[in-house]
């Protein structure tokens, strides 16, 4: 497990609830990328953030963004608490969440998404393990 990963997915945890909002990134609300910016600068992990994407943003300006983040990009069979999955789930081409490994090996994805209206925590369910399409490390 990499040095920050609790950190980062009790930061997350902690902010289940907050309403969803585009380009959201204060706890008034947050989208998918705006709950990874404030785990970041929450934690002085990262400073980079950008809002320059649309409601359908894709995968070409993601990558650059985090690569610009200075985050890692990582084979799935790599993954580990504490990491971001990207997911291609119909209709959001780029959708993130913070993976979690609880102590009894379930696994859990923290996202804000908007048909949930907010930030969950949710099992990750075989449909959601098969929408992921890469895997990303925060900067350590």
């Amino acid at each position: 497990m990499h040095a920050r990963a609790d950190d980062i997915v009790a930061k997350a945890t902690e902010l289940q609830g907050t309403r969803y909002k585009h380009v959201g990134r204060t706890l008034n609300g947050l989208d998918c990328a705006g709950l990874l910016v404030y785990v970041a600068k929450d934690l002085g992990i990262s400073d980079f953030d950008s809002i320059a994407y649309s409601r359908r943003p894709n995968v070409k300006e993601f990558t650059a963004a985090m690569v610009s983040a200075g985050c890692r990009r990582l084979r799935h069979s790599e993954r580990e608490h504490g990491d971001i999955l990207r997911f291609s789930i119909e209709g959001w081409p780029v959708h993130v969440g913070i993976y979690e490994v609880d102590q009894k090996g379930q696994e859990w994805v923290t996202h804000a998404y908007l048909p949930h209206k907010q930030v969950t925590r949710e099992r990750l369910r075989p449909e959601l393990e098969k929408a992921i399409s890469t895997v990303w490390r925060f900067p350590e």
